[in-house]
């Protein structure tokens, strides 16, 4: 909760190194941090999505 900087957090519906319910959590713990969800990607998520996530990832550091 003591984040203040910009925060886009990316969950991984299927990740398996890191628990999406756990990267929920993190992004409900930083005050307006802004979420990118993909339920069918993996730990890999920018590299098996690149299109979405650097869409994302643009639009997110765009507003910054």
């Amino acid at each position: 909760g003591r984040i203040s900087a910009p925060t886009l957090v990316v969950i991984a519906g299927r990740d398996s190194t890191v628990a999406p319910v756990c990267s929920d959590e993190l992004a409900m713990g930083i005050p307006y941090a802004r979420r990118l969800h993909l339920p069918a990607a993996g730990h890999g998520l920018p590299m098996e999505y690149p299109d979405v996530f650097n869409a994302a990832w643009l639009d997110f550091t765009s507003g910054l």
